[in-house]
Formats: structure tokens, C-alpha cells, sequence
């Protein structure tokens, strides 16, 4: 049986467990779209718990962890538009579907910036693809 499954089955432990195999990846998400060690804290906190409360919804369509980083992300886009709803969306950020020399070029410029520079959702993919490995 699997942690997943045993988790299901009301299993702390197992579920403790599958937290602890993808909370380095979770904070590195939650702390690149907050930059806030304590709004991450509260975040992760939110997330876990929604995590164990919505366990029966988790058909298994992805691994495990990809449905905790969602779950992590969605919690994370919340708390910044409680706070700052204005962050989520930054005209300096280049849409991802620029294509081409000048889309690329335009990215690369924002990329060179840092990710401090690019909007919630793009700090948020940079971590998931280059941070954690994600396809």
C-alpha cells in the first residue's frame, strides 16, 4: 500500500510522510511566490491542510506531488491577493506565448533582471521548471 493510500485511509503518518517528500519542493515554490519566510509558513500550513482535506479527490491522473505543488500554488495566489492583488499581473513580464527572436530576446531581457522582476505566476513557473524539475 502506498503513502497515498494509506493516507486515504486516515493514515497521519503516511501523510506526514508524503509532505515530507515534497516540502522542499513546496517551500521553494511558496517562498518564490510570496518572498516572505512567515507568509510562507502560513501558506504551507493552508495548503497542507487542504491537501488532507481534499485527499479523496486525488484520482492519481499525476503523481502525488504534482497535485500538492497545485494545491501549494493556488494557496500561494491567494494569500498575494489578499495582500498585494496588484503583483499578479506585471506588464514587464513577456507572455509565454512569445515565440520568435523578438519574444526571445524580450524574455531573455526579463530573465536577466532576476526572478524578482517577473510576475507571480512566471517566479512560479521558474521554480517549478528549473527549481524543482519539473516538465
Amino acid at each position: 500500500m502506498t503513502k497515498l493510500e494509506q493516507a486515504r485511509d486516515g493514515d497521519h503518518r503516511a501523510f506526514g510522510a508524503l509532505l515530507r517528500d515534497e516540502d522542499h519542493g513546496c517551500r521553494a515554490l511558496a517562498y518564490r511566490i510570496l518572498r516572505d519566510r512567515d507568509a510562507m509558513d502560513d501558506a504551507l500550513q493552508d495548503a497542507y491542510l487542504k491537501a488532507w482535506r481534499r485527499l479523496d479527490s486525488f484520482h492519481g491522473d499525476s503523481a502525488s506531488g504534482t497535485w500538492l505543488y497545485r494545491i501549494v500554488y493556488t494557496t500561494c495566489i491567494d494569500h498575494v491577493r489578499r495582500r498585494r492583488p496588484t503583483e499578479l499581473l506585471d506588464e514587464r513580464t513577456p507572455a509565454l506565448h512569445a515565440v520568435g527572436p523578438a519574444g526571445a530576446a524580450e524574455a531573455r531581457v526579463t530573465l536577466d533582471r532576476g526572478p524578482a522582476e517577473l510576475s507571480v505566476q512566471y517566479r512560479a513557473l521558474l521554480v517549478l521548471i528549473d527549481g524543482i524539475g519539473l516538465p
